[in-house]
């Protein structure tokens, strides 16, 4: 019997991440560095399955195809109240992104009704740009 798991716990998710960035790491090099900025409370909360990959696939595209220097993607994950905040940020360069992008913008489009049909509620994943800094953010109840 096979069965079909739409959740996982975030420490899950996290070793599904290192194993793909071990994939990118020998694609791009030194170029690709992520640090982890995890309350340990978070995890053991439960996520969708692989909600944050294609958060980190924006991240690499956006923030390390338009440059030859070293990049670092910074996740963060923190619980507050019964809500689990993960937030994903890179450097960018908004000018490279608008010369240089073919994007049709699915990802984060993907992911923002994924959530939505999960949860039934708007607004669970937001983005800013501060300078050179973008920053994903998805809101995950618990």
């Amino acid at each position: 019997i096979f069965v079909l798991k739409f959740y996982t716990f975030l420490f899950d998710e996290i070793k599904y991440l290192d194993l793909y960035m071990s994939i990118e790491k020998i694609r791009f090099g030194h170029r690709l560095a992520i640090t982890k900025d995890i309350e340990p409370n978070c995890l053991d909360k439960k996520i969708p399955n692989l909600i944050l990959q294609p958060v980190i696939e924006n991240a690499i595209k956006y923030g390390l195809y338009n440059t030859t220097e070293e990049v670092c993607i910074h996740l963060y994950a923190a619980m507050v109240g019964n809500v689990l905040h993960l937030s994903v940020n890179n450097p960018f360069d908004a000018e490279a992104v608008k010369k240089n992008s073919a994007s049709t913008g699915f990802g984060l489009k993907a992911i923002t009704r994924r959530l939505q049909l999960i949860y039934g509620l708007p607004n669970l994943v937001s983005t800013s740009n501060t300078g050179q800094i973008f920053k994903t953010t998805l809101i995950i109840p618990q």
